[in-house]
């Protein structure tokens, strides 16, 4: 049953050409870049107005975005004018600039966790460069090799590593921060036109988004292989790409199929999509903090969309995310969730992890399930946890099996 619904648009205005989208840290806006209209607007995410607009320069070509995390600054880059461009966001204006040189064709930007270095992908110039924040200041490059076309680019949670989706030499890149330098390669074969790149919250995988292969691939990043492919389909051309904060799921933008695909990252499979309607060619994803929505950037329609993709934040209380379960054992947590009737999925794995041994219990064809109503624990009903119960503790007690797993995610559905 879908969950993936389409719950909110800001129209930009024609001729915009939205690409790069990225989201504060309070879920209040969304900023995105518009190539052809040269601006970066700001999209107030409670009601999908556009309320702060930069306007950049004529032939400047906005493009990717990705904001600071004390949501000061957003840093584009701008592919036709070969720089990347400090905006600061109480009032929309430009306040630095770095300069790349002729012929950069900067793309993908990425910033570290301390808010010192923006990395940013020059596509023509087949480069990754460091600009220092303070003063806009290249201070590093990565030479990628002639032909390669990078595009995408993300950052590992301790600042070690990028890794860059290379377009036309259809590999995924590592680069070592501290001194600039390429350190691994995965080859992804012929004519698969990685694009965009997101990394999970262990720094265990990069996921890419291959627009000519049609795929998403896993990517192992010990030794950079490849480890899982999902299939998309024919004529999908997926782009960007994001994860979840619990990687449970990765999501894609498919530019020639018009979808939002969920891909589940246990096993690379596609498990929901959201249809946005013909000729609206989405491009870069981003998802809020509360894993409840997508927002995807429309490069033909010239919107924003919010996509309620129904993934709540799932706080445990007991007992600890990692300790063994046993027969017996209640299995408690808070959720998270939207004003409507939901189910929910626990998935419990043995001490290998989530990539072997994963079980899934589902509270619509199990009993075990149980709200807390307020007074007392209810069974679930099949149809769902009551909309008027939705946000309390739900829990599920185990009569048989889990005994010697760790238990570690949870999620749920409409």
């Amino acid at each position: 049953m879908s969950t993936m619904t389409v719950t909110g648009t800001a129209s930009l205005g024609s001729n915009h050409s939205p690409y790069g989208v990225c989201i504060d840290s309070t879920d209040t806006y969304v900023y995105v870049g518009n190539y052809q209209a040269n601006t970066v607007e700001q999209i107030r995410l409670s009601d999908m107005t556009v309320t702060g607009t930069a306007s950049i320069g004529a032939s400047h070509g906005s493009y990717g975005v990705c904001i600071d995390s004390t949501d000061t600054y957003v840093y584009v880059g701008n592919y036709s004018a070969n720089t990347v461009e400090q905006i600061r966001l109480s009032d929309m204006t430009v306040t630095g600039t770095a300069s790349l040189g002729a012929g950069h064709g900067p793309l993908g930007v990425c910033i570290d966790s301390t808010d010192t270095y923006v990395y940013v992908t020059n596509n023509t110039a087949n480069t990754v460069e460091q600009i220092r924040l303070s003063d806009m200041t290249v201070t590093g490059t990565a030479s990628l090799g002639a032909s390669h076309g990078p595009h995408g680019v993300c950052i590992d949670s301790t600042d070690t590593y990028v890794y860059v989706g290379n377009y036309s030499a259809d590999t995924v890149e590592q680069i070592r921060l501290s001194d600039m330098t390429v350190t691994g390669t995965a080859s992804l074969g012929d004519s698969h036109g990685p694009w965009g790149v997101c990394i999970d919250s262990t720094d265990t995988y990069v996921y890419v988004g291959n627009n000519t292969a049609n795929t998403v691939e896993q990517i192992r990043l010990s030794d950079m292989t490849v480890t899982d492919t999902a299939s998309l389909g024919d004529s999908h051309g997926p782009h960007g790409v994001c994860i979840d904060s619990t990687d449970t799921y990765v999501y894609v933008g498919n530019s020639t199929a018009n979808t939002v695909e969920q891909i589940r990252l246990s096993d690379m499979t596609v498990t929901d999509t959201a249809s946005l309607g013909t000729l609206h060619g989405p491009y870069g994803l981003c998802i809020d903090s509360t894993n409840t929505y997508v927002y995807v950037a429309n490069n033909t329609a010239n919107t924003v969309e919010q996509i309620w993709i129904f993934l709540p934040t799932v706080f445990w209380v007991s007992p600890a995310d990692t300790a063994d379960a046993t027969p017996g054992d209640a299995l408690v947590w808070t959720s998270v969730a939207a004003s409507k009737r939901v189910h929910f999925r626990l998935q419990v794995a043995d001490d290998a992890g989530f990539s072997s041994g994963l079980v899934t219990y589902y509270s619509y064809n199990v009993t075990g399930f149980e709200y807390w109503d307020g007074s007392s624990w209810v069974a679930f009903p099949r149809d769902g946890m009551p909309a008027a119960k939705t946000g309390n503790d739900v829990r599920y007690t185990a009569t048989s099996g889990l005994s010697g797993t760790k238990y570690r995610r949870v999620a749920q559905t409409v």
